[in-house]
């Protein structure tokens, strides 16, 4: 049997990433990768190993790991405009009323 790679400080190598793809299970991460947010991903990857700063990251709903997610501008913008839209935006005139909401000038 070859060596396990290791991992540095959460600071995961190529190597020990494929090895990690190979087993497959979530026991096999370390406690730091654990800690800094990799897992493999149930949800919406199938099994794909993944980290917060991975894009892939922004479509996972695993519930373990939502304490890792980041706020993303644009989804944030969408979520304002989505609330303003069922909350007050109806019937007036959109790009006026958001652009004045949402501090973008006329």
């Amino acid at each position: 049997m070859s060596e396990i790679p290791k991992s540095y400080g959460g600071a995961m190598s190529v190597a020990r990433y494929d090895w990690l793809m190979e087993q497959a299970d979530g026991a096999a991460l370390d406690p730091t990768e654990t800690a800094d947010g990799w897992h493999f991903c149930t949800t919406a990857w199938d099994g794909l190993l993944i980290h917060p700063a991975d894009v892939e990251y922004k479509f996972c709903a695993c519930a373990a790991h939502q304490q890792h997610r980041k706020p993303d501008e644009y989804y944030t913008r969408l979520q304002e405009y989505t609330d303003w839209v069922d909350n007050d935006g109806k019937g007036r005139n959109y790009p006026e009323d958001f652009r004045k909401k949402f501090g973008q000038g006329t």
